[in-house]
């Protein structure tokens, strides 16, 4: 999971052992931390469970390198498992990588029935990491990262919606919802209104066309766009817009399914601030004729505008895709600029899902490159 703060931050977190209990999932209190934690050689004395049921034990650290790892023997009344951290520091922040390797015949049988579950606490336990590191002085109500939407999430409801798309992800073996899509690549030029976008006139872009359930693409379903303007405030430093066809005008905001792409209506559904002013993001797509499976074979025009509160509509960039490209890309619609700010409750609640959705994927791509 990316965290917006650096490897300092994020094993301050870590290294803090009285305060595992507020993120990691399951830990319901640390009774004791050994002077020293986390050296190694110490010890966290814990106990885990939910409601009445509780299970006291211990976990020990094995290798400790601030600030770029922590490796931990985790004991539960019999199971064990060692579990890893890695931070790998980048421009925007750090990588988290989280191991759990099974240390003996019956975890490893456990955590094969429970495969998706155990995604799943995973997942919400890096979620739950990243909001302690961004708001650590309000860990009873943290969900700090909504903060990029302006808006206040509730703890158990930020921790929800991460349990929530994390398990669907895991389910699945997909993206919880928008599993199957096209990725093309090319330019996007800004008009004088859409300057704000990025530092650059014409800009790279990525875009991943898709459909929401999945359906094949002669079934109604809901078309997505996910549109990536590359480097936009600096190296590393991308705006990402989500689109989903919607009703016409004061029905914009509201999702409506289709089949060919250039007939639907896109919208970003959710409010923006950009320039200073509340808007919402619009495009639409050509040629004619373009449903998921004939996307490969196009050269694909996206016309994106903005629609202001006063109902004013003014174009920002005409984008040109002209090339397919392999691979998936981790968009971040949360991620605010300088011009551009999310806004609302809805928006504030797209960073859990995301993170978790996209930690649960990422976990999947490590266990079938490292099957051992």
């Amino acid at each position: 999971m990316h965290i917006d703060a650096p490897p300092d931050a994020v094993f301050g977190v870590l290294a803090d052992g009285d305060r595992y209990a507020d993120w990691v999932v399951g830990a319901k209190q640390i009774r004791h931390t050994e002077p020293g934690f986390p050296r190694p050689g110490t010890r966290l004395h814990h106990t885990l469970g939910t409601g009445p049921v509780e299970v006291s034990d211990t976990t020990d650290v094995v290798v400790s390198e601030p600030p770029l790892r922590l490796e931990l023997d985790a004991h539960i009344r019999g199971l064990r498992a060692t579990v890893r951290f890695v931070l790998h520091p980048d421009s925007t922040g750090t990588n988290v990588v989280m191991e759990e390797e099974v240390a003996n015949r019956a975890t490893r049988v456990l955590a094969r029935v429970t495969r998706a579950v155990v995604a799943t606490r995973n997942a919400e336990t890096l979620w739950r990491l990243n909001a302690q590191v961004l708001n650590r002085s309000e860990t009873s109500r943290p969900t700090p990262t909504p903060a990029r939407a302006n808006v206040p999430v509730p703890r158990w409801l930020g921790d929800a919606t991460a349990r929530v798309f994390a398990f669907a992800a895991a389910l699945r073996g997909a993206r919880a919802m928008h599993p199957r899509g096209v990725v093309m690549r090319g330019t996007a030029r800004l008009t004088e209104r859409g300057r704000g976008i990025a530092e650059r006139e014409a800009p790279a872009v990525v875009a991943r066309f898709s459909r929401g359930a999945g359906l094949p693409a002669r079934v109604p379903d809901v078309n997505g766009l996910a549109l990536r303007v590359v480097d936009a405030s600096g190296p590393g430093r991308h705006v990402d817009l989500l689109f989903a066809s919607s009703g016409p005008g004061p029905l914009s905001r509201l999702v409506v399914p289709g089949i060919d792409f250039s007939r639907s209506r896109l919208s970003t559904l959710l409010p923006y601030r950009f320039d200073g002013e509340r808007v919402l993001f619009v495009a639409s797509v050509g040629p004619s004729g373009l449903t998921l499976d004939r996307l490969a074979d196009a050269r694909v025009v996206v016309d994106v505008a903005i629609v202001t509160a006063a109902g004013a509509r003014e174009p920002v960039a005409r984008v040109e895709l002209d090339e397919v490209v392999g691979g998936d890309v981790r968009f971040d619609p949360t991620r605010a600029t300088a011009t551009i700010v999310p806004l609302g409750f809805l928006n504030a609640l797209r960073t859990p899902a995301y993170a978790a959705s996209q930690a649960v994927r990422a976990g999947r791509r490590h266990l079938d490159t490292n099957p051992g």
